[in-house]
């Protein structure tokens, strides 16, 4: 076509519902699984999706999309960590940031060389926040920033809850108190969403859980003489950022709308519409296994942390160490969207997202609900006393890890892609016990789970069998030409590998002659069919038969579902639980090695 007719030329217009079908035919049985807020996505959005959203304004008050960079520095001892602090601040680094429950001795804090007048403060504690409170008090320093505690969450992963009477509530309170006369611009109320993410919390429990927590705050602060402005002004909300990256910008979104009718409730003036948020990469989508896979999925959750608009945002270390290479490159992370993507010369950058403002709206009206009955039930701290509110995340876990077991939530070098030549290093799970006084009201414990740790139970004890000399290993009989068999092996292979179990190819096997060869060559406890078909189905009868004549004591699998009834003793299919199935044979391995 010239160009002169390509200007001329016209296109028919093409319907909504017609665009709506095309972009169905793309999709894998033509529809959405529900996220796990039970919100049902559509294949596309348009300007309609945003009658019903309201003028957001997430970004109100906020004259551009700046945040400081926060590196968690830990250790035992103040002079290495001041080290570190330093080599920080001086490469990138915009806070003043440690963990303060982790020090031997917190007398020996020295904040006068670290010009704590000029950079922030971003310090969360679970245990030693009066201590610290007393400490900068006596430092005679100027602060600013975030050292903040919140007393709900605080021990919840070991199962315990401060009595609202009680003494630790009382100096909790006092500590804020005090800290208000002599350090006025330190933000002391923490509001963690981090217990009930790592728990298997969706958004919108977090949303909910964030709001309702910030209005037990308040009360329990009005009763001690704050009125509500003066606790707000202390408020800050820290959130994990997972891996569903536009659910994750609009929950953050979707808080900002919820604060301003939280604000508008409590007649707070303007400035206090907008709230602190600080976010961290989340501890529940990272693994031992392929741990370099955790600085892409540390940098996809960062990314969503600045587009969402946090004001701190952590990425945590992609191996969970403290070691130089580690930390840098979580500092880097963050200096590429920064300075590389220019990420905050870009004002509210979601804004305007058809699917992003529509989602956002969604987890409003659900979180606001959730508040509503949370409210009806006396308040956050009843819902967790009972247990009704770690019910209600638990059903949620529940579902995350049985979509990474089935393999519908993919984990690379999890469940999908394993290699099998590293040497993860695995490590026991933490309790989750704090230093200081426990609480005194025993709950239903909030126990933090990692996405993968199922996978990794399983490639530790192949592991460990490769030790003791019984390398778990799986013959794949493969039969017919490489065309033939070549997709069912390669997922069977990759089957096996998220399990730590190696697998070895036959090669074509067209006749029997050519499996009882291999047989011979390769003895495994376990063999798999790959590539059976009507016409081989002979070739895998006989083969079952003589492997019972010759009473070879073998595990044989099927890979696919087959209306065939072939005496098997299993089968590998798609949509099977990899982990159970994984285990159970891993059962036979360890068996064997016990005999």
């Amino acid at each position: 076509m010239a160009i002169d007719q390509a200007k001329e030329a016209t296109f028919s217009k093409i319907s909504f519902e017609q665009w709506q079908k095309t972009a169905y035919a793309t999709l894998k049985n033509h529809s959405f699984t529900p996220t796990y807020e039970e919100i049902n996505l559509a294949p596309l959005y348009t300007a309609e999706d945003l009658k019903a959203v309201a003028n957001g304004g997430e970004f109100a008050q906020r004259s551009s999309n700046d945040w400081k960079i926060v590196q968690k520095y830990s250790g035992d001892n103040w002079n290495d960590i001041k080290k570190e602090l330093f080599a920080g601040l001086s490469t990138g680094v915009d806070t003043i940031s440690f963990e303060i429950d982790q020090l031997e001795d917190i007398q020996s804090i020295d904040f006068a060389p670290l010009h704590t007048e000029d950079i922030p403060l971003f310090i969360h504690t679970k245990s030693r926040f009066s201590q610290m409170a007393k400490k900068m008090i006596a430092s005679k320093e100027k602060f600013f920033g975030v050292m903040a505690m919140d007393l709900i969450s605080a021990q919840l992963q070991s199962g315990k809850l401060f009595a609202e009477a009680g003494e630790q509530f009382t100096e909790w309170q006092n500590a804020i108190h005090t800290l208000d006369q002599h350090c006025s611009k330190v933000k002391t109320i923490l509001v963690d969403l981090v217990p009930y993410h790592s728990s298997g919390a969706n958004a919108v429990h977090e949303l909910g859980i964030a709001i309702s927590t910030a209005v037990y705050y308040i009360e329990a602060m009005r009763e001690r003489g704050f009125p509500p402005s003066k606790t707000v002004e202390k408020l800050t909300f820290h959130f994990a950022i997972g891996g569903q990256f536009f659910s994750e910008i609009a929950k953050m979104r979707a808080f900002k709308q919820l604060w301003k009718t939280v604000a508008e409730a409590y007649r707070l003036p303007n400035e206090l519409s907008k709230m602190t948020i600080s976010t961290e990469t989340s501890p529940m989508t990272k693994s031992v296994l392929d741990p370099y896979m955790n600085i892409l999925r540390g940098g996809n959750e960062a990314f969503a942390a600045v587009l969402g608009g946090g004001d701190y945002v952590i990425v945590s270390p992609f191996d969970g160490q403290q070691h130089p290479f580690s930390l840098r490159v979580a500092k880097n992370t963050q200096l590429l969207l920064r300075e590389e993507a220019a990420m905050n010369r870009v004002f509210d950058p979601a804004a305007g997202s058809y699917y992003v403002e529509s989602l956002t709206a969604q987890l409003v009206d659900r979180a606001w609900g959730l508040f509503q009955t949370i409210d009806r039930k006396n308040g956050i701290y009843e819902v967790i006393k009972s247990g009704w509110l770690q019910e209600e995340i638990r059903a949620v876990m529940d579902k995350r890890i049985k979509d990474i077991e089935t393999r519908k939530k993919r984990m690379i070098g999890v469940n999908l892609y394993a290699t099998l030549d590293e040497s993860p290093q695995f490590t026991e799970k933490q309790s989750g016990d704090v230093k200081g006084e426990g609480a005194a009201v025993v709950v239903e414990p909030m126990t933090g789970y990692r996405l993968a740790e199922g996978f990794e139970r399983l490639r530790e004890r192949s592991l460990q069998l490769k030790r003791k000399g019984r390398q778990p290993s799986v013959g794949l009989l493969c039969l017919g030409q490489l065309k033939e068999y070549k997709q069912q092996a390669d997922f069977v292979a990759g089957f096996f590998a998220a399990g730590g179990i190696e697998t070895v190819w036959s090669g074509d096997c067209l006749q029997l002659e050519d499996v009882i060869a291999f047989l011979k060559e390769h003895p495994k406890q376990l063999y798999c069919f790959c590539g059976v078909t009507d016409a081989c189905a002979p070739i895998v009868e006989k083969t079952l038969n003589w492997l019972q004549k010759t009473k070879q004591d073998v595990i044989v699998q099927l890979a696919g579902k087959h209306e065939h009834t072939f005496a098997t003793d299993g089968t590998i299919h798609a949509g099977q639980n990899v982990k159970v199935k994984l285990a159970e044979l891993l059962d036979r391995w360890e068996a064997g090695v016990n005999e």
